[in-house]
This record gives C-alpha cells, structure tokens and sequence, in this order.
C-alpha cells in the first residue's frame, strides 16, 4: 500500500475510531512526500541518461545511408579528333540501383569531355544518384565555379534549365530505347538554352558496353572522325552518337 492508500485508509479510520491518531498521520504526511521526491528523482535521472545517449548520436546524410560499391577503372585515351592523349585512373562510386550499362555511359561521358590537365579545372564524377543538386559529372574551375555539368540518362526540362543557369556548358547523354519519346516530349521546351547538347547513345550500343563492366578496368577509348571505340583487350564496342540538339564545336 502506498503513502497515500495508507493516510485515506486512516483518515477514514480516525472519523469513527475513539482513540485519536493524531501523531500516525504527520508520519504517514513524511511517507508521502518522501514517495513523490523519489518518483520525480528517478524520472529525472532517467531523463538525464536519455538525454546523454541522444548527445551520443551523430546523425548520418541521406547520402551516407546506401553504401557504394567501388570500382577502379584505367582509360587509355586517344582522341584524335581532339587531339588529345591521356591516362586517367578512375575511382567510380556505384549506386546499389545503378547497371552496367549507365556505369559504361559514365565512363564514356568522363572520356568524352577529359581535358589534357588540371590547369582550369578538374573534371569529376559526382552524386547524381545519392544528390538531386548535383549531376553524373561536373567539371570546376579553380575557383569552384561550374563550367561543365554532364547529365547521364533522361533529365526533366526543369533540370536542364537550372543546371544551364549554374554551369557554362550542359550536355546530357541519353542511352535508353525510349531517348526519341523522352526528347519529343521536352525538346521544345529547352530550345532557348544555347549552353545545352544532347547526344543519344544507341541502345544497342550502350547494351553491348555493359559487356566491359568490372570492378577493376582498363579501357581504351579512340575517338576519330566522329566515331568511338572502347575496348578491354577482349572486346571492342564501336558508338556512334547520334546529336539531338546543340551546335557542334
């Protein structure tokens, strides 16, 4: 029985009881007030170490939650067209919901708009797939202004249109079947941006590149007269890239 159970069960007593128990009931008072102190101690204790496991906690990014799978790629560059010759050694982070097909387009995209050095600026992979803000690769100046922005698969207008006010040049490369209806349907509605390209990669094509997807790569990559070829060693892939949009260079 608690304090308080005890001191009604008395008082009820003392009403008809002919000897008075006039000195239980302070004692019984003391029993309750003790009761009520160590309840709001014991809550505040508990408070106390829940408080300090929260503190404990450091919250994680969205973009940290979905673990990437690592893969390591070796590009052999020779662009003829450009004149340009590399080796570029390449640390990709791939999204649990990404093929092989889009890894390859990545790659080919990163191949496509490599430069002969860092001097202006550092061409990148980034985080479309974990980060809505950013794209499948983007390249920076040294002073951390946008001046290209890559796009890989079926970005909507409204994405286009922001990413042309952020960076110099836009270039989105589209390698799904359904690239004619995606681009019949926004085409019209992205004309005014004169920084934008749009290729279409030939889905047979981009099918036929998924074939070269490993964990550890080496790609040779030749670009000449328009036409690509990559290749492992064992296979070798021809694309053709087809213009939607944009002035060529």
């Amino acid at each position: 029985m608690t304090a308080d159970q005890q001191l009604d069960a008395v008082s009820a007593f003392d009403d008809g009881c002919p000897i008075q128990l006039n000195n239980v009931i302070p004692e019984l008072e003391k029993r309750r007030s003790l009761d009520s102190f160590y309840l709001n101690l014991a809550a505040r204790n508990a408070l106390v170490f829940l408080y300090s496991e929260i503190g404990r906690l450091e919250p994680q990014p969205a973009s940290m939650a979905i673990k990437a799978t690592i893969y390591k790629a070796r590009l052999q560059l020779a662009d003829i067209d450009r004149n340009l010759y590399g080796d570029y050694d390449l640390m990709i982070a791939r999204h649990p919901s990404e093929t092989d097909e889009r890894m390859l387009i990545r790659l080919l995209a990163f191949a496509l708009s490599a430069t002969s050095s860092n001097d202006q600026g550092t061409l990148e992979f980034a985080k479309d797939m974990w980060d809505a803000d950013e794209p499948s690769l983007w390249e920076k100046d040294l002073t951390g202004q946008l001046q290209h922005w890559i796009e890989v698969g079926q970005p909507e207008e409204k994405r286009l249109m922001r990413a042309s006010s952020r960076a110099a040049r836009v270039i989105v490369y589209s390698f799904s079947s359904s690239t004619s209806q995606w681009w019949n349907n926004i085409g019209s509605k992205v004309q005014r941006l004169g920084n934008l390209n749009v290729w279409q990669v030939p889905s047979m094509q981009s099918q036929a590149l998924a074939m070269l997807a490993n964990r550890s790569m080496k790609l040779d990559v030749t670009v000449q007269d328009g036409t690509i070829w990559v290749g492992d060693g064992r296979h070798s892939i021809e694309v053709s890239l087809h213009r939607l949009f944009g002035e060529s260079k």
